[in-house]
């Protein structure tokens, strides 16, 4: 209708043109099919530019594009089942084991934090406080993605995996 009108001028406009192009499409359920009309949009118009994402573009649905217009969108999540990391390799083949299935973003979430919460106890914390204490001081907390620590707001930060869309399927790119 009216926005596909509009966003085939906005195209056809910037293809004229030597832009960057920086578009925000907001991650909800249809995000998939949004991102993938625009990378199609994109590559009809022979406009050149980055995809760039969030985790919600982590699934098997975008990255299946049958004319690979999405093919280099590059975004970062907090956790990636076939990342080349050994540790989580082994975490995810445990897991496998246990459970049959692969383990989620939560799930791998829900193992770090006990983890750095055994890591306190072992390093003795026996309150909350003390545990508080410890988790504040600490650089190099245990994390499947790798060292943690948590900034002074108390938001944990650890390393992301930064991915790609490569011929249909997920990269790690770091």
């Amino acid at each position: 209708g009216h926005v596909a009108v509009e966003l085939t001028a906005l195209l056809e406009f910037l293809a004229q043109r030597d832009l960057v192009v920086d578009v925000a499409v907001p991650v909800d359920a249809p995000v998939v099919r949004r991102v993938r009309a625009l990378a199609a949009q994109l590559a009809f118009h022979d406009i050149k530019a980055p995809l760039l994402g969030t985790n919600g573009w982590n699934s098997q649905d975008f990255a299946r594009t049958a004319d690979r217009t999405v093919d280099g969108a590059t975004f970062v999540d907090g956790f990636f089942v076939d990342s080349p990391n050994p540790a989580v390799q082994e975490s995810v083949q445990r897991y496998y084991k246990r459970f049959q299935s692969t383990p989620s973003l939560f799930t791998v979430q829900g193992y770090d934090a006990a983890r750095v919460v055994i890591e306190g106890v072992r390093h003795g914390a026996t309150s909350g406080e003390a545990l508080h204490d410890f988790l504040m001081t600490q650089r190099n907390l245990p994390t499947l993605a790798g060292p943690a620590s948590f900034g002074p707001d108390g938001t944990l930060h650890r390393p992301l995996f930064l991915l790609q869309v490569k011929q249909g399927k997920f990269v790690q790119l770091d």
